[in-house]
């Protein structure tokens, strides 16, 4: 962990291989807010968010065609599952198109994941890793 920032990732178990290309997870475990470049990866992101107040938001990152740079909040979580290229047209009938550089927020309730189910995301990780061997 440098500078307060923790970054973990899990590759998916083998039957989610073909929709799934990563789970990962950032936190901002500091005071301060961070400054972030986020590249683009041809991948799809279903982001999670929560702080230390309580406030939870999912969200649907689109493609970015461009590096952003953007400022990570202090005591602030993102928990995500990156989707291969045409898994969103699959699973939530959105058009590449209409996602590129941009993200959407999704309702509160989406999937019926809630922020205790992401706050032992390092277990998870651990958990996907080794169902793996």
């Amino acid at each position: 962990m440098t500078s307060g920032i923790e970054w973990k990732t899990a590759q998916p178990p083998m039957e989610l291989n073909d929709f799934v290309e990563s789970f990962w997870m950032i936190a901002n475990h500091s005071d301060k807010e961070h400054q972030i470049i986020i590249l683009p990866d041809g991948r799809f992101d279903l982001i999670f968010s929560f702080n230390d107040n309580e406030v939870f938001q999912p969200t649907l990152k689109g493609l970015d065609i461009e590096p952003e740079q953007v400022t990570m909040p202090a005591k602030t979580h993102y928990c995500a599952v990156s989707f291969k290229l045409l898994t969103i047209e699959y699973l939530l009938n959105e058009k590449v198109h209409t996602l590129l550089n941009t993200g959407t927020n999704l309702p509160i309730d989406f999937w019926g994941v809630i922020r205790t189910d992401l706050m032992e995301f390092n277990l998870f990780c651990d958990k996907v890793s080794a169902s793996r061997n």
